[in-house]
Protein backbone atom coordinates (compact mmCIF):
# COMPACT_ATOMS: atom_id res chain seq x y z
CA UNK A 1 0.00 0.00 0.00
CA UNK A 2 1.75 3.22 -0.77
CA UNK A 3 0.22 6.96 0.49
CA UNK A 4 1.18 10.32 -0.88
CA UNK A 5 1.49 11.79 2.61
CA UNK A 6 2.58 10.84 6.12
CA UNK A 7 -0.44 11.45 8.58
CA UNK A 8 -0.53 13.75 10.82
CA UNK A 9 -0.92 13.15 14.44
CA UNK A 10 -3.13 15.89 15.08
CA UNK A 11 -7.05 14.65 15.71
CA UNK A 12 -9.92 16.28 13.86
CA UNK A 13 -13.55 16.27 14.24
CA UNK A 14 -14.20 14.56 11.09
CA UNK A 15 -12.74 12.18 8.77
CA UNK A 16 -13.87 11.45 5.58
CA UNK A 17 -12.95 8.19 3.60
CA UNK A 18 -13.28 7.82 -0.16
CA UNK A 19 -13.33 4.99 -1.48
CA UNK A 20 -12.48 5.17 -5.68
CA UNK A 21 -12.66 1.48 -6.73
CA UNK A 22 -14.12 2.11 -10.34
CA UNK A 23 -11.53 3.49 -13.12
CA UNK A 24 -14.01 5.33 -15.44
CA UNK A 25 -14.74 7.51 -12.29
CA UNK A 26 -12.61 10.79 -11.58
CA UNK A 27 -12.64 12.00 -8.42
CA UNK A 28 -12.85 15.63 -9.31
CA UNK A 29 -16.43 15.56 -8.76
CA UNK A 30 -16.34 13.80 -5.40
CA UNK A 31 -13.76 15.88 -3.88
CA UNK A 32 -15.35 19.07 -4.75
CA UNK A 33 -18.43 18.51 -3.08
CA UNK A 34 -16.62 17.27 0.32
CA UNK A 35 -14.50 20.19 0.28
CA UNK A 36 -17.45 22.35 0.37
CA UNK A 37 -19.42 20.28 2.81
CA UNK A 38 -16.35 20.67 5.17
CA UNK A 39 -15.75 24.22 4.84
CA UNK A 40 -14.72 25.71 8.30
CA UNK A 41 -14.58 22.39 10.00
CA UNK A 42 -11.65 20.32 11.18
CA UNK A 43 -11.80 18.01 8.93
CA UNK A 44 -9.31 15.43 6.50
CA UNK A 45 -10.42 13.65 3.33
CA UNK A 46 -8.61 10.40 2.52
CA UNK A 47 -8.80 8.69 -0.24
CA UNK A 48 -8.57 5.04 -0.93
CA UNK A 49 -7.64 3.88 -4.94
CA UNK A 50 -7.31 0.43 -6.05
CA UNK A 51 -5.46 0.00 -8.77
CA UNK A 52 -2.69 -1.22 -10.79
CA UNK A 53 -1.56 1.74 -13.28
CA UNK A 54 -0.66 5.32 -11.92
CA UNK A 55 -4.27 6.28 -10.88
CA UNK A 56 -6.21 9.99 -10.81
CA UNK A 57 -3.79 13.11 -9.40
CA UNK A 58 -5.08 14.26 -5.73
CA UNK A 59 -7.77 17.13 -7.15
CA UNK A 60 -7.12 20.60 -5.57
CA UNK A 61 -8.73 20.54 -2.09
CA UNK A 62 -8.83 23.15 0.88
CA UNK A 63 -9.86 20.31 3.07
CA UNK A 64 -6.32 18.57 3.97
CA UNK A 65 -6.07 15.34 1.67
CA UNK A 66 -4.17 11.88 1.22
CA UNK A 67 -4.00 9.44 -1.17
CA UNK A 68 -3.75 5.87 -0.83
CA UNK A 69 -3.04 2.87 -2.99
CA UNK A 70 -3.81 -0.55 -2.37
CA UNK A 71 -3.84 -3.14 -5.02
CA UNK A 72 -6.28 -3.73 -7.96
CA UNK A 73 -9.02 -5.82 -7.28
CA UNK A 74 -10.12 -4.90 -3.93
CA UNK A 75 -13.61 -3.99 -2.88
CA UNK A 76 -15.13 -1.13 -1.63
CA UNK A 77 -14.84 -2.42 2.34
CA UNK A 78 -11.20 -3.35 2.54
CA UNK A 79 -10.58 0.36 0.71
CA UNK A 80 -12.32 1.96 3.74
CA UNK A 81 -10.76 -0.38 6.18
CA UNK A 82 -7.29 0.68 4.50
CA UNK A 83 -8.42 4.57 4.90
CA UNK A 84 -9.82 3.99 8.54
CA UNK A 85 -6.22 2.56 9.63
CA UNK A 86 -4.97 6.35 9.03
CA UNK A 87 -7.46 8.23 9.70
CA UNK A 88 -7.32 10.50 12.94
CA UNK A 89 -11.00 12.07 13.13
CA UNK A 90 -13.34 12.01 15.93
CA UNK A 91 -15.88 10.83 13.56
CA UNK A 92 -15.50 8.67 10.43
CA UNK A 93 -17.58 8.78 7.59
CA UNK A 94 -17.07 6.87 4.51
CA UNK A 95 -18.56 7.76 1.10
CA UNK A 96 -17.92 6.37 -2.98
CA UNK A 97 -15.91 8.54 -5.71
CA UNK A 98 -19.15 7.95 -7.30
CA UNK A 99 -21.23 9.78 -4.82
CA UNK A 100 -21.77 14.43 -4.37
CA UNK A 101 -23.05 15.03 -0.83
CA UNK A 102 -24.92 18.32 -0.40
CA UNK A 103 -23.31 21.34 0.79
CA UNK A 104 -24.83 20.16 4.54
CA UNK A 105 -23.75 16.79 4.84
CA UNK A 106 -20.35 17.13 7.05
CA UNK A 107 -22.23 19.52 9.94
CA UNK A 108 -25.58 17.09 10.14
CA UNK A 109 -23.11 13.85 10.20
CA UNK A 110 -21.69 15.86 13.16
CA UNK A 111 -24.57 17.12 14.51
CA UNK A 112 -26.36 13.41 14.72
CA UNK A 113 -23.00 11.91 15.90
CA UNK A 114 -22.48 14.32 19.08
CA UNK A 115 -26.69 14.41 19.88
CA UNK A 116 -28.15 10.44 19.62
CA UNK A 117 -26.03 7.65 17.80
CA UNK A 118 -23.32 5.95 17.12
CA UNK A 119 -23.57 5.72 13.32
CA UNK A 120 -25.79 7.88 10.89
CA UNK A 121 -26.80 7.79 7.53
CA UNK A 122 -27.90 10.24 4.69
CA UNK A 123 -30.51 9.75 1.95
CA UNK A 124 -28.87 8.74 -1.55
CA UNK A 125 -30.51 10.15 -4.42
CA UNK A 126 -29.52 8.85 -8.52
CA UNK A 127 -28.42 11.69 -10.96
CA UNK A 128 -30.77 12.47 -13.51
CA UNK A 129 -28.90 10.88 -16.46
CA UNK A 130 -27.65 7.61 -15.08
CA UNK A 131 -27.57 4.69 -18.07
CA UNK A 132 -28.69 1.59 -17.50
CA UNK A 133 -26.37 -0.47 -15.67
CA UNK A 134 -25.37 2.71 -13.16
CA UNK A 135 -29.71 2.78 -12.83
CA UNK A 136 -29.86 -0.77 -12.50
CA UNK A 137 -26.32 -0.69 -9.46
CA UNK A 138 -28.70 2.49 -8.12
CA UNK A 139 -32.05 0.42 -7.08
CA UNK A 140 -30.29 -2.62 -6.69
CA UNK A 141 -28.09 -0.48 -3.40
CA UNK A 142 -30.42 1.89 -2.31
CA UNK A 143 -33.84 1.93 -3.19
CA UNK A 144 -34.58 1.54 0.79
CA UNK A 145 -33.01 4.77 1.34
CA UNK A 146 -34.67 7.38 -1.24
CA UNK A 147 -35.18 11.04 0.15
CA UNK A 148 -38.78 9.79 0.21
CA UNK A 149 -38.53 7.21 2.77
CA UNK A 150 -36.21 8.77 4.61
CA UNK A 151 -37.27 10.58 8.18
CA UNK A 152 -35.04 12.18 10.84
CA UNK A 153 -34.40 9.60 13.87
CA UNK A 154 -33.05 6.57 15.09
CA UNK A 155 -33.75 3.45 13.08
CA UNK A 156 -34.26 -0.25 13.49
CA UNK A 157 -32.60 -1.33 9.89
CA UNK A 158 -29.58 -0.26 8.23
CA UNK A 159 -28.00 2.96 7.07
CA UNK A 160 -26.28 2.90 4.08
CA UNK A 161 -22.79 2.21 4.07
CA UNK A 162 -21.66 4.10 1.49
CA UNK A 163 -23.73 7.39 3.00
CA UNK A 164 -22.60 7.25 6.83
CA UNK A 165 -20.58 8.21 9.36
CA UNK A 166 -19.21 6.67 12.82
CA UNK A 167 -17.51 7.52 15.72
CA UNK A 168 -14.33 6.90 16.25
CA UNK A 169 -14.55 5.21 19.19
CA UNK A 170 -17.23 2.55 18.49
CA UNK A 171 -15.08 1.48 15.11
CA UNK A 172 -12.30 1.55 17.22
CA UNK A 173 -13.93 -0.73 19.91
CA UNK A 174 -15.22 -3.25 17.31
CA UNK A 175 -11.67 -3.36 14.97
CA UNK A 176 -12.09 -7.06 14.62
CA UNK A 177 -14.83 -6.91 12.88
CA UNK A 178 -13.64 -4.74 10.10
CA UNK A 179 -10.19 -6.09 9.96
CA UNK A 180 -10.84 -7.80 6.48
CA UNK A 181 -13.02 -4.64 5.38
CA UNK A 182 -15.90 -2.45 7.00
CA UNK A 183 -19.01 -4.29 5.90
CA UNK A 184 -21.22 -2.27 7.29
CA UNK A 185 -24.05 -5.11 7.73
CA UNK A 186 -22.18 -7.18 9.63
CA UNK A 187 -20.61 -4.30 12.24
CA UNK A 188 -24.13 -2.89 12.71
CA UNK A 189 -25.08 -5.90 14.27
CA UNK A 190 -21.85 -5.61 16.66
CA UNK A 191 -22.60 -2.02 17.45
CA UNK A 192 -26.26 -3.24 18.45
CA UNK A 193 -25.25 -5.88 20.25
CA UNK A 194 -23.37 -3.42 22.64
CA UNK A 195 -26.62 -1.30 23.27
CA UNK A 196 -25.29 1.41 20.38
CA UNK A 197 -27.78 2.73 17.91
CA UNK A 198 -28.20 3.98 14.55
CA UNK A 199 -30.39 7.15 12.94
CA UNK A 200 -30.97 8.80 9.87
CA UNK A 201 -30.36 12.50 8.74
CA UNK A 202 -32.37 13.97 5.43
CA UNK A 203 -29.81 16.83 5.41
CA UNK A 204 -27.12 14.68 5.17
CA UNK A 205 -27.66 13.98 1.75
CA UNK A 206 -25.53 12.44 -1.21
CA UNK A 207 -26.22 11.70 -4.86
CA UNK A 208 -25.22 8.81 -6.99
CA UNK A 209 -23.91 9.40 -10.20
CA UNK A 210 -22.65 6.23 -11.34
CA UNK A 211 -19.65 5.48 -13.98
CA UNK A 212 -19.92 1.68 -12.87
CA UNK A 213 -19.64 -0.70 -15.96
CA UNK A 214 -21.77 -3.92 -16.06
CA UNK A 215 -19.05 -6.51 -15.19
CA UNK A 216 -17.77 -3.91 -12.76
CA UNK A 217 -21.17 -4.58 -11.23
CA UNK A 218 -21.44 -8.20 -11.70
CA UNK A 219 -17.77 -8.65 -10.00
CA UNK A 220 -18.13 -6.63 -6.90
CA UNK A 221 -21.91 -8.03 -6.43
CA UNK A 222 -20.89 -11.74 -6.48
CA UNK A 223 -17.77 -10.80 -4.19
CA UNK A 224 -19.63 -9.25 -1.63
CA UNK A 225 -22.98 -11.69 -1.64
CA UNK A 226 -19.60 -14.33 -1.00
CA UNK A 227 -18.88 -12.50 2.08
CA UNK A 228 -22.65 -12.21 3.41
CA UNK A 229 -23.52 -15.84 2.68
CA UNK A 230 -20.39 -17.02 4.89
CA UNK A 231 -21.40 -14.55 7.24
CA UNK A 232 -24.55 -15.83 7.48
CA UNK A 233 -23.71 -18.92 7.83
CA UNK A 234 -21.07 -18.25 10.57
CA UNK A 235 -23.74 -16.40 12.44
CA UNK A 236 -26.43 -19.02 12.07
CA UNK A 237 -29.27 -17.60 10.26
CA UNK A 238 -29.58 -19.60 7.68
CA UNK A 239 -27.89 -22.99 6.86
CA UNK A 240 -25.75 -23.61 3.33
CA UNK A 241 -28.98 -25.42 1.98
CA UNK A 242 -31.69 -22.73 2.75
CA UNK A 243 -29.39 -20.47 1.53
CA UNK A 244 -28.39 -22.65 -2.38
CA UNK A 245 -32.06 -23.62 -2.62
CA UNK A 246 -33.28 -19.85 -2.22
CA UNK A 247 -30.53 -18.42 -4.59
CA UNK A 248 -32.95 -18.98 -7.74
CA UNK A 249 -35.30 -16.26 -6.76
CA UNK A 250 -33.76 -13.98 -4.74
CA UNK A 251 -32.95 -11.78 -7.78
CA UNK A 252 -36.90 -11.40 -8.43
CA UNK A 253 -37.59 -10.83 -4.41
CA UNK A 254 -35.05 -7.99 -4.46
CA UNK A 255 -37.05 -6.28 -7.74
CA UNK A 256 -40.04 -7.00 -5.82
CA UNK A 257 -38.69 -5.28 -3.09
CA UNK A 258 -37.13 -2.41 -5.13
CA UNK A 259 -40.57 -1.91 -7.18
CA UNK A 260 -42.59 -1.31 -4.28
CA UNK A 261 -40.20 1.59 -3.33
CA UNK A 262 -41.26 3.18 -6.21
CA UNK A 263 -44.73 2.08 -7.59
CA UNK A 264 -46.27 5.88 -6.24
CA UNK A 265 -43.80 7.57 -8.44
CA UNK A 266 -44.34 7.50 -11.95
CA UNK A 267 -40.98 9.03 -12.71
CA UNK A 268 -39.19 6.66 -10.60
CA UNK A 269 -41.09 3.41 -11.64
CA UNK A 270 -40.33 3.77 -15.70
CA UNK A 271 -36.90 4.33 -14.67
CA UNK A 272 -36.89 1.19 -12.67
CA UNK A 273 -38.63 -0.41 -14.98
CA UNK A 274 -36.02 0.36 -17.87
CA UNK A 275 -33.46 -0.73 -16.07
CA UNK A 276 -34.73 -4.27 -15.06
CA UNK A 277 -33.07 -6.57 -17.40
CA UNK A 278 -30.13 -5.32 -15.82
CA UNK A 279 -30.92 -5.16 -12.47
CA UNK A 280 -32.24 -8.72 -12.51
CA UNK A 281 -28.57 -9.89 -13.87
CA UNK A 282 -26.40 -8.12 -11.07
CA UNK A 283 -29.22 -9.39 -8.37
CA UNK A 284 -28.47 -12.68 -9.99
CA UNK A 285 -24.61 -12.06 -9.09
CA UNK A 286 -25.35 -11.24 -5.75
CA UNK A 287 -27.69 -14.09 -5.24
CA UNK A 288 -24.94 -16.54 -6.82
CA UNK A 289 -22.34 -15.01 -4.75
CA UNK A 290 -24.15 -15.61 -1.33
CA UNK A 291 -24.67 -18.96 -2.07
CA UNK A 292 -21.26 -19.91 -3.23
CA UNK A 293 -19.83 -18.15 0.35
CA UNK A 294 -22.63 -20.23 2.36
CA UNK A 295 -21.10 -22.87 1.23
CA UNK A 296 -17.39 -22.43 1.56
CA UNK A 297 -18.81 -20.51 4.75
CA UNK A 298 -19.85 -24.49 5.62
CA UNK A 299 -16.35 -25.90 5.32
CA UNK A 300 -18.16 -27.63 2.35
CA UNK A 301 -16.09 -27.89 -1.42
Amino acid sequence: MAMTSAPSSVPCALSVIVAHVDPGVSLERCVAALDRACTDLHAEIVVVQATDSPADPAPASCTPLRTLHVRAGALVPQLWKHGFDVTRGECVAFTLANCEVSEGWAREMLSALHAEAAGVGGPIECAPDLGLVDRAVYYLRYSAFLPSRVVDGLVSGEIPGDNAAYRHEALARHRDAIADGFFEVLFHVRLRRDGATLCMRRGAAARFWGGVSLRDAIRHRFAHGRHFGAWRVSEGQRSWWQIGLAAPVVPFLLALRAAGRVVNSTARRWHFVSALPAFLVIASAWAAGEAFGAVRGAGLR
